[in-house]
């Protein structure tokens, strides 16, 4: 069913995603994004609804200092995925995303058991960093595997569907459930 909504997307009778190894590599990625999109959207609204301890390494924060740890674990991960992944050869795509997707899911679990603000901290680093690096294995696969008169067109494609990942995971996010709830349902879904 997912690869007929990629097939849909055609320019000149050419299918610009195309190929197992390039949908799988979005699919990865799309799903680390939308992780990345609801931790970003869920746990603002848990911390501002008192669902979520900030208490940090035993001292009391304040609600903006907890958003602020959370921030910043999501910009110091997304760097850390460029920095890293930069210098990454790349040659099981699929093996590195579902790898990270295992990770993410595995401390998810491990954050909805010892639902903690560092344990959330923690989580947002990962998801970043897993996300931005199945980014570069999926922008890696479609450089090596997509034509080089379809390349523009599919790097587009595959930005607007990580884009909608990206907002269908911030809008997992909205609803309205306690934080370690939600971070469990994220977990199981990433599972």
């Amino acid at each position: 069913p997912i690869a007929a909504i990629f097939g849909a997307l055609r320019r000149n009778g050419d299918r610009p995603l195309s190929g197992r190894l390039v949908i799988n590599t979005l699919i990865g990625s799309a799903i680390l994004r939308a992780f990345y999109g609801f931790l970003l959207l869920f746990l603002a609204f848990a911390v501002k609804g008192g669902y979520l301890d900030t208490t940090l390494f035993g001292r009391d924060v304040s609600d903006g200092f907890a958003l602020s740890v959370m921030g910043a674990a999501l910009g110091v991960g997304t760097f850390l995925a460029t920095a890293v992944g930069t210098r990454l050869r790349i040659h099981r795509p699929v093996a590195l995303q579902s790898s990270g997707l295992i990770i993410t899911a595995g401390l998810a679990v491990l954050t909805t058991i010892g639902f903690s603000l560092a344990m959330v901290a923690l989580l947002c680093l990962v998801t970043a960093v897993m996300s931005g690096i199945a980014k570069l294995s999926n922008d890696a696969t479609i450089q090596e595997r997509v034509p080089e008169r379809l390349r523009a067109s599919a790097f587009a494609h595959s930005e607007t569907v990580l884009m909608l990942a990206f907002v269908a995971g911030g809008g997992l996010g909205l609803i309205p459930v306690t934080g370690r709830v939600g971070v469990g349902i994220l977990a199981a879904l990433a599972a």
